[in-house]
């Protein structure tokens, strides 16, 4: 049977800003108002927040920029410079601006939806930046993030609870727990730790975060809508489907009259709300939902990146679970040929 794949908001940090910049706080909400119902969500274990999460914020957009030095020249470039012996201060530039080069590179090919390749540039990049600033460095923690981003994304959870273990320590310890930095390095933790498999923990993490954000940033925010639909992911792993519908069927509502019907985060709403259906057994609005979330990303992100692909094969799993095959089948089998063409595999996709 094929498997139904969250689609997490995570939180990657900005190129060239090691600490993402997650907002002002709006006018305070007062408990569930306007639309999320009393009661939604699992109260904290222990009152208070102690591993608070943050919302997912989106990727932008755009074309990979032109860079004048290829990776390679510019790393063999630096092991050169390291030849040479030169001062602490000197090599600290060089390794600094080719670790921002690769981190950059890395950044915009993530928000572009080509995994592998952001994989590749921002593992070089954290290296470098580890080896040459300190792995405690700001530069090293932004990678850090960046590469858990992306290696959950393509489904390697363990190593990218590592990482986001090691960057909400790192920024709880510098930044304090609250700052939006530490906020958005829990809520990355949480989704990779529901993907290896502690629901319960994530559904914790997670609950904590969105009360969190309706408290300081409103209902309406982004912010809460991307955490309403984390939280929502986590309880339909860990098998709280009644809730977990409850809680994506709010934010989708929100999200159409706040953001439009067209938008990204309409989107990825009903593509949240699509999987908690599925995951509940309610399979043909489930797949109708995630009909609609994959026809909008792949028109608004292409259909090449990784999140419309990601929408496919969800598409395809909730339609095998109504008994729909061959729909099924055909979706799969479009999935597997836009991957074919993305590792290189020109032949399989020009004959899928």
């Amino acid at each position: 049977m094929f498997p139904l794949i969250p689609q997490w908001r995570l939180s990657p940090d900005k190129p060239g800003r090691p600490v993402p910049d997650c907002g002002t706080p709006g006018t305070p909400a007062s408990g569930y108002v306007g639309g999320w119902a009393d009661g939604g969500t699992p109260a904290p274990a222990g009152g208070g927040p102690s591993e608070v999460g943050g919302a997912g914020a989106r990727d932008s957009g755009g074309a990979v920029p032109e860079v004048r030095e290829s990776p390679e020249a510019a790393t063999a470039r630096t092991l050169d410079l390291f030849a040479l012996r030169l001062t602490r201060d000197e090599m600290g530039r060089e390794v600094q601006g080719l670790v921002r080069q690769l981190g950059g590179l890395g950044a915009d090919y993530y928000a572009n939806g080509s995994l592998a390749n952001a994989r590749d540039n921002l593992f070089k990049a954290m290296e470098l930046a580890e080896d040459g600033l300190g792995p405690d460095h700001p530069e090293s923690v932004a990678l850090a993030n960046n590469l858990g981003c992306t290696l959950l994304k393509l489904g390697n959870p363990e190593p990218a609870l590592e990482l986001f273990t090691r960057v909400r320590a790192v920024r709880h310890r510098e930044l304090g727990p609250a700052a939006p930095a530490s906020l958005s390095a829990a809520s990355n933790l949480a989704c990779s730790a529901s993907d290896s498999g502690s629901h319960e923990r994530a559904v914790k993490l997670l609950s904590t975060l969105f009360r969190e954000r309706v408290r300081t940033l409103g209902q309406r925010s982004r912010e809460t809508l991307a955490a309403a639909g984390n939280l929502a992911l986590a309880m339909s792993a860990a098998g709280d489907h009644a809730r977990a519908v409850k809680l994506a069927g709010q934010a989708l509502a929100i999200s159409r009259k706040a953001e439009g019907e067209g938008s990204l985060d309409t989107l990825e709403a009903a593509g949240t709300l699509g999987l908690a259906l599925s995951g509940a057994g309610d399979h043909r609005p489930a797949a109708e939902l995630l009909s609609e979330a994959q026809e909008g990303l792949k028109a608004s992100l292409g259909p090449l990146h990784c999140d419309a692909i990601s929408a496919m094969k969800n598409l395809a799993a909730a339609l095998e679970r109504g008994g729909d095959r061959s729909g099924a089948e055909a979706a799969m089998a479009s999935a597997a040929r836009e991957e074919a063409f993305l590792a290189g595999d020109i032949r399989s996709w020009l004959l899928g």
